[in-house]
């Protein structure tokens, strides 16, 4: 499923990024553009602009709440998506797909210590970032349960 959020929901996007769903990010005004993006991208989108209003080929799901949490019930309430099955597998920051990377590939790209400490490495195909499973690994499983309550 793949979403395109308006420029107020910039934290819920990097979210849906992390939780493994393909979140684009519009921050125009010109909702022309936004509804012509989604349509030839086959995007949903998501809003807490109430002037938007949907077309036949384009659905849009309305959020109310500034909470993360809420954020993500009002969505699942509006779109069938299921939390939880692929987290970390887009960048937060460009939305691009990561991939494994051997480890010596990944030694000259980050911190000795993360080196020395950790045994799997992940890259953007977009942007070239390297990830690492860290304590935020553990922190997003534990959203994604408190979500998925």
């Amino acid at each position: 499923m793949r979403f395109i959020l308006t420029k107020e929901l910039g934290r819920f996007a990097r979210w849906l990024r992390l939780l493994g769903f393909d979140a684009g990010y519009f921050d125009s005004d010109d909702m022309k553009a936004l509804f012509v993006s989604a349509f030839n991208e086959g995007r949903i989108i998501v809003t807490k602009r109430r002037g938007i209003r949907g077309a036949k080929s384009v659905k849009v799901a309305y959020i109310k709440s500034d909470s993360l949490k809420e954020q993500f019930s009002e969505l699942r309430k509006q779109v069938k998506i299921t939390i939880g099955k692929n987290l970390f597998t887009r960048c937060a920051d460009c939305n691009k797909e990561v991939f494994g990377i051997h480890k010596n590939s990944a030694r000259p790209l980050v911190p000795e210590y993360v080196f020395k400490t950790q045994q799997k490495f992940f890259q953007c195909h977009g942007c070239g970032k390297i990830f690492w499973k860290a304590t935020h690994w553990d922190r997003a499983k534990e959203f994604v349960s408190e979500v998925c309550r």
